[in-house]
């Protein structure tokens, strides 16, 4: 199915309306903002795909994607943009990267209520998230990582 690029937001637009937020989340001291809702999605990434957004106070905005990745990419000019199954799925990348960046370290337990504040989210998506590493860290990773997960 093709787009019809007439209805599609300027890009100018979208950047306009992330700059302006981001603006008033440095204002007000807050780290970022995460959209749920499909209006506000739409108004910030210029698709109403089933999705989350975050938009950083400092830094581009992450558009994550839970229906069809190419739809979207064609409906918004957000340049990342992020193919997710769900929440869990989401709290798991944070995870992994913050083990790939060295927050997290080997033989460290990682609680999940940790998390959940960390992100703005409930526990079971975090337990979720960190069955699905464990079991993948478990099959493609040394042993010593297992100790890392051991949720709290």
């Amino acid at each position: 199915m093709q787009f019809n690029n007439q209805f599609k937001v300027p890009a100018s637009e979208i950047k306009t309306r992330s700059q302006n937020i981001q603006k008033e989340l440095q204002q007000a001291g807050i780290d970022g903002l995460f959209i749920v809702q499909r209006v506000d999605l739409f108004y910030f990434s210029g698709t109403a795909q089933n999705g989350y957004m975050y938009i950083p106070a400092e830094g581009k905005p992450l558009l994550f994607i839970k229906q069809y990745l190419p739809r979207a990419r064609e409906e918004s000019s957000i340049a990342d943009i992020i193919k997710i199954e769900s929440i869990a799925d989401l709290a798991r990348r944070h995870i992994q990267e913050w083990i790939v960046t060295g927050e997290y370290h080997p033989g460290q337990q990682i609680k999940e209520e940790e998390i959940s504040q960390r992100m703005g989210i409930s526990r079971p998506p975090v337990r979720e998230a960190l069955k699905r590493l464990s079991r993948k860290l478990h099959h493609s990773c040394a042993p010593s990582f297992e100790d890392l997960l051991r949720s709290g």
